[in-house]
């Protein structure tokens, strides 16, 4: 089912059948979803901006126009040229990926870690590869890099929920 699909129920008495009659919807609409998950809300904004820096230049410049400069998504399409649907995808990608554990273990973590796990985490969570094609960079075989990839998703979920337990105790 489609995004923002509304399902109707038409009431004849089967299931579900509601005493009034008439149609009631099963599903609310959700036409904004996407949207919605790019609320400038302050945490969002906050935790975009911190992590702005570690991005590719062309990613940083998009964000930055959306999330620093405050330019509408539809203003953002036509400065750049692209359609608007592509602009809004490739911002709530970012955004996920930005604000992913993965991310932050890279970010705080990779000191620490082989050269191939590391050279993978950057090209996966920073950059935005698929794991085969991080892998293919990093000079190690695909099912080396997909392990990388969920060791690094593991300790970046592990960050924070140490993080989440540091907070309640404080």
């Amino acid at each position: 089912m489609r995004p923002g699909t509304v399902l109707i129920q038409r009431d004849g008495g089967g299931l579900g059948a509601s005493a009034a009659g008439g149609e009631r919807p099963l599903l609310r609409p959700n036409r904004q979803r996407k949207e919605r998950q790019l609320s400038r809300s302050a945490a969002v904004e906050r935790c975009v901006r911190a992590r702005l820096e570690f991005l590719p230049p062309r990613d940083r410049a998009l964000l930055e126009e959306v999330f620093v400069r405050g330019r509408r998504l539809s203003e953002v399409a036509a400065l750049t040229g692209e359609g608007a649907r592509r602009v809004r995808r490739r911002v709530v990608k970012l955004v996920e990926r930005v604000s992913s554990p993965g991310f932050d273990a890279v970010v705080l973590r990779k000191s620490g870690w082989p050269a191939a796990m590391s050279a993978v985490g950057e090209a996966v969570f920073l950059r935005g590869l698929p794991a085969w094609a991080a892998g293919k960079e990093a000079g190690v075989c695909r099912s080396r890099a997909q392990e990388y990839a969920r060791a690094i998703r593991a300790i970046g979920v592990e960050l924070k929920a140490a993080r989440g337990r540091r907070g309640e105790a404080a």
